[in-house]
């Protein structure tokens, strides 16, 4: 038996008969009564694992409420009632001190979202070989296209703050119907922390021990029912299954935070009135037969069961085969690599289980894309030890220790003398304490008195300076010491330095507050990176027909306006292709520009540089200079009106000075036809 390349068969293998078809709920439901005994041991270990996650959506949940102000609400223990817990701010509030709150974690957290949004990266698709580089540019489209509809941005913002509280964020690549357009597509969806589990003995930094992976759903009955019905009898069943929950009140919902902060596992008293559903992705084993007949132009196919029946069908061919080669008077070592090849292996596959909390699985199959695996893809800060640490889980101390010291010194100013008037008894020489006090206190206060006999008293004004005790010193401190331990500096705020500070050294202070954050946005990227191929893939599984991708706001050339699902299919399997990050910032895109008219005076043709140029103008040009160059081909000679109005929609534009001049030497001497280019890409002289 020859050897068999597995890892290469793998990768070009296709889906095949392998895949398990899901079955109605009806179905579903009856056969799996007697699998509910291996249902609730697979939930139970879920189970297990969600509940070792606690401690970690704790710190996710303090660090939400520090961020959002509310940093006085942790438990303490109550000193006037041993054994029990008291909220800090009703423990403070009780000896008649008011907390004080001085929030800057938030300040922390709006600078990296902002350096994030102010760096935008852009998905491409490269080619590994010239001859895909067309394909590679459709490709791109497709993705950015989808990306756009699935609002990414959006969801970016909530991963890179679900990193800083708790080190680890998911997200789900699934390819699932559109109500609102009518379609299907692939969709990117954040999944909240509160609701995700893996076993937690992973101990790899990239996480590829994984083998189990939980969700919690919480569906309204007809969330439930279109996710999971295929006929009328599905419906039924559904409702008759979740009986209880279908007659709650839906007005009576809880807000979203309160039920992520008190989520149950097995039950949904949080929320009475939505049906539970556990998704439970497993990594399980089995034996597979693979064979590959070289001779043909097929993939390698793969069978699960019947094995000595497709052995025996190999060696059936294989002997005619040799038989064949015989006559034709070959030896049979020349025809060896046209034989059929085959070999039982144990592989690893993904499957999927849908079950409520009772053990009842509504829906169970293999993996259904080509890429074999699980839909999830996780953004993570470095595991260390099982571990990812929160970026920001230091800076909760500080945060609490900056509180507590303006806390104190609020309480020193309110119980301190502060300009406190002693006047003895026999000063007030008659007059009504009470009316003495008034106008003591009083803005522009008048009091009468009568001079000592002998002394003559001109009228004077009574005020004292008020001493500085150092509260500015204080708070200056405290903002320093967090922005010390958050690296978070003046420069890179865009604060305005000291007089006398070179240009080069605040800069050079800005780049060096920004090694702070290099780690946060090389794992952010390296997870778009991976979130981004793993989208690829399923687009190209699922798109099965012609799309218009001129969705994304560019232009692009004809042949790649339209996704065409057999060329994406003829390297589906292909590693030729590589997703990666490029930038899309206002300065990228002038670089970009200014490096285009470098080549233009180099000879590039007017038409390339607009086609390329990322100038608001440069399409609208683009399609009026191709209109005069076919006027010029025809015969038609161009009137000097329509070449005056081309410049002047370029200067309206804001064109830069140098592409007006380039358009002055395209078209002018409106009589000149040798100065118009011959043919669309024609240099320019």
């Amino acid at each position: 038996m020859a050897n068999v390349d597995i890892s290469r068969l793998k990768a070009l293998a296709k889906v095949g008969n392998k895949k398990l078809q899901p079955q109605s709920v009806a179905n579903k439901i009856r056969s799996s009564y007697k699998d509910r005994e291996d249902n609730m041991k697979l939930l139970y270990a879920c189970a297990h694992d969600w509940e070792q996650l606690a401690t970690r959506r704790r710190e996710h949940e303090r660090f939400m409420r520090y961020m959002n102000g509310q940093q006085w609400d942790d438990y303490v223990e109550d000193p006037d009632h041993p054994g029990k817990m008291v909220q800090e701010k009703v423990l403070i509030s009780r000896i008649g001190i008011t907390p004080i709150s001085n929030n800057v974690i938030q300040g922390f957290v709006r600078n990296i979202l902002g350096q994030m949004l102010s760096n935008k990266t852009q998905t491409m698709v490269q080619a590994r070989r010239n001859e895909d580089s067309e394909l590679a540019e459709m490709l791109t489209n497709t993705i950015q296209a989808c990306l756009d509809a699935n609002e990414n941005t959006t969801l970016d913002i909530n991963h890179v703050i679900t990193l800083l509280s708790m080190g680890i964020s998911w997200a789900k690549i699934t390819y699932t119907k559109w109500d609102d357009r009518n379609d299907t597509d692939g969709r990117v969806s954040f999944v909240n922390e509160n609701r995700i589990a893996w076993n937690q003995d992973c101990e790899d930094p990239r996480l590829l021990d994984l083998r189990r992976i939980c969700e919690i759903h919480s569906y309204t009955m007809d969330e439930l029912i279109s996710n999971f019905a295929a006929t009328t009898t599905d419906e039924q069943i559904l409702r008759d299954l979740f009986k209880s929950n279908q007659f709650r009140n839906e007005e009576m919902n809880p807000k979203a935070q309160d039920v992520l902060g008190s989520l149950d596992f097995w039950g949904n008293t949080a929320e009475p009135n939505k049906c539970r559903v556990i998704e439970v992705w497993i990594k399980q084993g089995r034996w597979v037969l693979w064979v590959h007949d070289r001779a043909s132009a097929e993939l390698p196919k793969e069978y699960t069961e019947n094995f000595a029946y497709w052995e025996q069908q190999a060696e059936i061919e294989n002997e005619r085969r040799r038989e064949q080669a015989l006559d034709a008077g070959l030896q049979a070592e020349d025809v060896a690599d046209a034989m059929i090849e085959y070999e039982r292996y144990y592989e690893e596959y993904w499957c999927v289980k849908f079950m409520t909390p009772t053990g009842v699985c509504l829906l169970d199959m293999e993996s259904p894309y080509k890429h074999q695996q699980h839909p999830y893809v996780f953004a993570s800060m470095p595991i260390i030890d099982g571990h990812a640490k929160s970026l920001l889980s230091d800076l909760i101390d500080i945060q609490r220790n900056i509180n507590r010291q303006r806390t104190l010194l609020d309480a020193l100013l309110a119980g301190s003398a502060k300009n406190t008037l002693m006047v003895p008894v026999d000063k007030l020489e008659g007059n009504d304490p009470d009316k003495y006090i008034q106008q003591l206190m009083k803005v522009n206060g008048v009091i009468f008195y009568t001079p000592k006999p002998g002394v003559t008293a001109m009228p004077e004004f009574l005020s004292r300076n008020s001493t500085n005790i150092g509260i500015w010193d204080i708070l200056n401190f405290d903002m320093q010491q967090a922005k010390e331990i958050s690296g978070l500096s003046g420069a890179l705020q865009g604060q305005v330095s000291k007089s006398g500070t070179p240009s080069s050294l605040y800069a050079q202070m800005a780049q060096n507050a920004m090694l702070n954050f290099v780690l946060l946005f090389d794992r952010f990227t390296e997870f778009c990176t991976k979130r981004d191929g793993k989208l690829l893939k399923v687009l190209i599984q699922y798109y099965n027909r012609p799309r218009h991708l001129a969705l994304s706001g560019k232009e692009y050339s004809s042949t790649i306006k339209e996704y065409i699902p057999e060329k994406a299919a003829a390297i589906a399997n292909d590693y030729s292709l590589v997703s990666s990050q490029t930038m899309d910032t206002p300065v990228f895109r002038q670089r970009i520009d200014e490096y285009l008219m470098q080549m233009v005076q180099m000879g590039l043709p007017l038409d390339v540089f607009l086609e390329y140029t990322t100038l608001p103008f440069g399409k609208q040009l683009l399609t009026k200079l191709k209109s005069l160059q076919q006027q010029q081909q025809q015969g038609i000679p161009m009137d000097a009106t329509t070449v005056d109005a081309v410049q002047q929609e370029a200067a309206a534009a804001g064109a830069d000075p140098r592409t007006t001049e380039m358009l002055r030497q395209a078209f002018g001497n409106h009589a000149r036809p040798d100065m118009m280019p011959q043919q669309p890409g024609a240099a320019i002289s």
